[in-house]
């Protein structure tokens, strides 16, 4: 039995199935063993059909796929195309407008609009021994800013941000979002100037407790 639904090709009306020798079968007989059944097109004038344009909508690119439609068609969607940063949501009539889902029948040439949204990513910044100081979502494509507040550690100055917990050199210029990413705290051990305190029995001797370390202040 052949399939309940025929074929379909753009440009092209489906006029059967043949057998090996290009012979049209009308009588698929019963099954034996393997074989095979191939469809025959024949090429429909191009100036009677419709066009239906699926377009970019991403402000560079045009068009995405033409397809070409006999008057009275439904017309169905392409695959769903794929943008770098961004998430598709479907389909429009407008270039600013809702995604449908139906799209009716091939009547006049029309234009269909992917619609996009920027895809988030998160930024985070740590401060010490992947500690989180704070993090930040951020769109596809946004530039990347530092905390406006700096971290603390005792004893430690901050001295800016760097792309590796290991790295020293520090970050101006953050770029823009392309991916999670987390950026590091670079430190400098802070010198603390120190005295010697000597305690004394203050008994008539000149024994002496141990020395101890006093920071400045």
């Amino acid at each position: 039995v052949a399939p309940a639904e025929n074929p379909v090709r753009t440009g092209f009306s489906f006029k059967g199935w043949t057998d090996a020798a290009s012979n049209i079968v009308e009588n698929f007989g019963t099954a034996i063993s393997d074989t095979a059944f191939y469809a025959t097109w024949e090429e429909i004038d191009d100036s009677t059909l419709v066009a239906v344009n699926w377009l970019w909508n991403n402000g560079i690119d045009s068009t995405y796929l033409l397809q070409k439609y006999n008057q009275g068609d439904d017309i169905i969607a392409p695959l769903n195309p794929e943008r770098k940063g961004f998430t598709f949501q479907g389909w429009s009539a407008e270039e600013t407008g809702v995604s449908i889902t139906n799209f009716g029948q091939a009547t006049t040439d029309t234009a269909f609009y992917a619609i996009w949204v920027k895809n988030q990513y998160l930024i985070t910044w740590n401060s010490d021994q992947n500690h989180v100081f704070k993090t930040d979502t951020i769109a596809y494509g946004d530039s990347i800013k530092a905390p406006t507040e700096n971290p603390e550690r005792t004893h430690y100055i901050f001295k800016g941000w760097a792309a590796n917990e290991a790295d020293s050199v520090i970050i101006t210029n953050f770029g823009t979002v392309v991916s999670d990413i987390t950026f590091y705290a670079v430190w400098e051990e802070e010198v603390v100037e120190q005295y010697t305190a000597i305690w004394y029995y203050n008994d008539g001797t000149t024994s002496a407790l141990e020395p101890t370390k006093v920071n400045v202040g």
